[in-house]
């Protein structure tokens, strides 16, 4: 983040010009988000004494749905990346196999069903 940034009242990311521009004239800075900005709507339509209670407990409920989105983001690419490695290593076994480690050879990869279903006659004959 950078050193005096604005930051989103609700969830606490940095924030652009544009937006911090739009949130002075509205009275709060927030992102465009669609929660964060679904949550400051709400604020306007309710008593006083109730926004500051429900700004807080809907704010950390939108922060720790981003933090488990982040975490399951940070755990499907290291799937991804463990699988590129697993696929890069099996190639080169396929390769070194071959004894075409090296040279540029057309590998069969196996896509769609295994085998081909016969068409039944009936279809045939409609076609």
């Amino acid at each position: 983040m950078n050193e005096g940034a604005p930051v989103c009242e609700v969830c606490g990311r940095e924030i652009g010009r544009a937006e911090a521009m739009m949130g002075a004239r509205q009275g709060r800075l927030v992102c465009n988000a669609v929660d964060c900005r679904a949550l400051v709507a709400q604020l306007a339509r309710m008593p006083r004494e109730a926004r500051a209670p429900h700004l807080a407990t809907h704010a950390r409920l939108i922060r720790e749905r981003r933090a488990r989105h982040e975490r399951n983001e940070r755990h499907v690419a290291l799937i991804r990346q463990a699988e590129a490695l697993e696929d890069e290593r099996i190639l080169r076994a396929a390769l070194r196999d071959r004894g075409t480690e090296g040279k540029v050879v057309a590998l069969p990869l196996p896509s769609g069903l295994s085998e081909v279903v016969p068409v039944p006659a009936e279809r045939r004959e409609r076609y």
